[in-house]
């Protein structure tokens, strides 16, 4: 976002976290403006975190920046990362031709819709055979993602909220969900 600092209009980042409360409801936990979106921006921002007592956190949901994914991982020991459907989902758009993306999308929805992770991955693997000869790239990009987008869709069988333009905007974002305590978090 453009913000105006001593009389000059320069480029910087909000980051922002979420939590899942025990009613299931999304609530806010920290927003902090950066320079830019870095490992460090997103250390200092996680650390500030935990130091105000975000603790308990099981699953943390963002797209792949490797400075967001390294940050979680240094400040959230124990969490368990899934990339954001609505940003994979993307991401594997841009590969895809125009005409198959319904399909295609469709064949990834599927996926999550699943009861268990047997499941789960079998109808990965029944996509990767459907697409396998007909979309070469779209296969590559979906086996290369599978332990990104697979996680908690084999874990809660397709429960877990995406990362989706509803609760975003543009930029990598986390969501994350923490064990019952005072503060659940979705980053």
């Amino acid at each position: 976002m453009k913000v105006r600092e001593n009389g000059r209009v320069l480029n910087a980042v909000v980051l922002v976290a979420t939590g899942v409360n025990h009613d299931g409801y999304r609530e806010v936990l920290g927003v902090q403006v950066a320079t830019s979106e870095t490992r460090e921006a997103w250390n200092v921002f996680f650390a500030d975190l935990v130091a105000r007592g975000l603790h308990g956190v099981m699953l943390v949901t963002s797209d792949a920046h490797a400075g967001l994914v390294e940050a979680i991982a240094a400040n959230l020991p124990g969490a368990a990362w899934q990339r954001c459907r609505t940003h994979y989902a993307a991401n594997l758009m841009s590969v895809c031709p125009k005409n198959s993306w319904g399909a295609v999308k469709a064949m990834l929805h599927s996926v999550y819709d699943q009861p268990d992770a047997a499941a789960v991955h079998a109808q990965y693997d029944k996509m990767l055979d459907t697409l396998a000869g007909k979309l070469p790239a779209v296969v590559d990009h979906l086996d290369a993602a599978r332990a990104d987008i697979l996680p908690t869709a084999a874990a809660s069988s397709g429960s877990s909220a995406p990362c989706s333009p509803s609760n975003t905007t543009n930029g990598p974002k986390a969501a994350a969900t923490s064990a019952p305590t005072s503060w659940p978090a979705h980053a």
